[in-house]
C-alpha cells in the first residue's frame, strides 16, 4: 500500500506540473497591422487586454501594404490578414481558401483631399461639382491600380471626367504623400488616415470629397460596413474554432470601447501611444484623424456590402468575372 500511495502522489504532482506549464502557454495570435492608425480595433484590444481575457494573446505585426499582408497570412507567417476587402476578394476568386472574420473598419477609408496652394472655386457646391477643379491636375494615388485610384476613376466618371483630365502621380503611404502635397509635388491626392487630421489640424490641406461623410458616388457608399476586414485561412478556422471565438469576442469589447463617447479621452491616448507625433500640434492631429475615423472602426460587417465591393471590382475591370462573395463568410 505504501508503494502504491507513493506512486499516486507523484502521478498527482505530474499533472499539477503540467496543467501548470499549459495554462502558462498562452496561444499567440498574429495580426497583420499598419503603421499609424492602422488596425485600431486590434491597438484597443491589445491595449485593454482583451485578448488575455479570453484565453490568448494578440500581437501586431506591421506590414504597410496589404498584400503583403495576405501573402504573409497564406505562407503560415501570419494567423490573421488586416486587410481591405479588394485584396481579399481578389485572392479568393484566383484560388486562395480564405474566409471573413470580421472588420476592423467600415467606412471607406480613403479621402481625397487638396493643397492650399491651389484654388479650389467648386469646393462650396461639394461633390460632384469639386471634381472639375482637378482638371488638369496632379493627383496622388498610394500606389497606381489600387483600389484608392479606382475609387479616383470612379469619382470623376460620375462627375462626367475621366482619368485622361487629370495626371496621376504615385505617392506611396501616408509618410510620404504628405509631404508631396504640402510640398507642391501634387495637387490633390487620394489619401488615408493620418492625412485627414494633418489637414484639419494644421489647416495645411483642403478636404475636397469625404465618402466617410456620405459624399462621393452611390457605388463607393454601397461599399459601407465592409471595407476593411480580418482575414484566415479556412483551416485554421476549422482547426482553431475556440481560438477564432475568441479573437472575435475581443474585438467585439474593442469596438464597444471605441464606440463609447465617454472612452474619449482613453482612446487619444492609446492612438498617441501608437502614433508618435513629434510636432508641435501632434495631439491635436490624432484628436481630429480620431474624430473623422473613430465611428468606422467596427467589427460586424455587413456581407451586402461585401458582395457590393465585389460587383465594383468586377465593374471596373479588376475581376474577370462577378465573384459571389457568401464563399467568404463563415456558415451559420
Amino acid at each position: 500500500m505504501k508503494f502504491k500511495f507513493s506512486k499516486l502522489i507523484t502521478f498527482v504532482f505530474l499533472v499539477l506540473v503540467a496543467s501548470k506549464s499549459a495554462v502558462g502557454q498562452t496561444e499567440v495570435v498574429r495580426f497583420q497591422d499598419y503603421p499609424g492608425p492602422g488596425n485600431f480595433l486590434l491597438k484597443i484590444a491589445i491595449a485593454n487586454k482583451y485578448c488575455e481575457k479570453y484565453g490568448i494573446r494578440c500581437e501586431g505585426k506591421p506590414l504597410p501594404l496589404a498584400p503583403q499582408g495576405m501573402q504573409a497570412m497564406l505562407a503560415g507567417e501570419l494567423e490573421v490578414a488586416s486587410v481591405p476587402s479588394d485584396i481579399a476578394i481578389q485572392a479568393a476568386s484566383r484560388g486562395a481558401n480564405i474566409k471573413v472574420i470580421g472588420a476592423f473598419a467600415v467606412q471607406p477609408v480613403a479621402f481625397l483631399v487638396g493643397g492650399k496652394h491651389v484654388e479650389w472655386p467648386s469646393l462650396s457646391r461639394g461633390y460632384p461639382e469639386i471634381m472639375k477643379d482637378l482638371r488638369g491636375r496632379k493627383v496622388g494615388v498610394p500606389v497606381r491600380g489600387s483600389v484608392s485610384e479606382l475609387y479616383l476613376v470612379e469619382m470623376l466618371k460620375v462627375a462626367g471626367l475621366s482619368i485622361s483630365d487629370i495626371l496621376i502621380i504615385p505617392v506611396g503611404g501616408p509618410n510620404t504623400a504628405y509631404p508631396a502635397l504640402v510640398n507642391k509635388q501634387v495637387d490633390a491626392m487620394i489619401a488615408i488616415e493620418p492625412a485627414g487630421g494633418f489637414c484639419k489640424a494644421l489647416n495645411t490641406c483642403s478636404m475636397l470629397v469625404d465618402p466617410r461623410k456620405g459624399q462621393g458616388p452611390s457605388s463607393i457608399q454601397e461599399q459601407v460596413g465592409a471595407t476593411a476586414i480580418l482575414v484566415v485561412k479556412n483551416e485554421y478556422l476549422t482547426a482553431k474554432p475556440s481560438t477564432i471565438n475568441a479573437i472575435s469576442s475581443a474585438f467585439k469589447d474593442a469596438e464597444a470601447f471605441v464606440q463609447n463617447p465617454e472612452n474619449k479621452l482613453a482612446i487619444q491616448k492609446i492612438a498617441s501611444d501608437n502614433f508618435k507625433l513629434d510636432i508641435a500640434d501632434g495631439q491635436k492631429v490624432v484628436e481630429a484623424f480620431m474624430d473623422a475615423s473613430g465611428p468606422g472602426y467596427k467589427f460586424a460587417m455587413n456581407p451586402r456590402a461585401l458582395q457590393a465591393y465585389s460587383d465594383f471590382l468586377f465593374k471596373a475591370g479588376q475581376l474577370d468575372k462577378p465573384f459571389n462573395t457568401s464563399t467568404l463568410l463563415i456558415p451559420r
